[in-house]
């Protein structure tokens, strides 16, 4: 009788755990990416604003640090990922402060 319960309770798991991949991967997998994909475009779109506005805004890899050119202030990337345009904003006027 343990036998015939473990094979029966063997195979009911083997359907649910299919099922559950095929749902994930037929419904939630592609509207993660789909979401993924929206919040890259917003954040690309967010960059290029950012960038556009303040041209001057430069960072070093090497030294992990934004600054404006000709400045003498730094701000770590710790500090400011992720950026938005008004924290944008009140990065480069601290910068250009003297």
């Amino acid at each position: 009788a343990n036998l015939v319960l473990d094979t029966a309770g063997h195979f009911i798991g083997t359907a649910i755990g299919k099922r559950l991949n095929r749902t994930y991967e037929e419904r939630i997998s592609p509207a993660l990416e789909e979401q993924q994909s929206r919040a890259g475009e917003q954040s690309r779109q967010e960059q290029a604003a950012i960038i556009e506005r303040h041209p001057d805004r430069r960072g070093c890899m090497r030294d992990q640090v934004l600054f404006v050119v000709g400045g003498t202030r730094v701000a770590p990337f710790t500090d400011v990922m992720p950026i938005t345009r008004a924290h944008a904003d009140a990065l480069v006027h601290t910068l250009r402060a003297p």
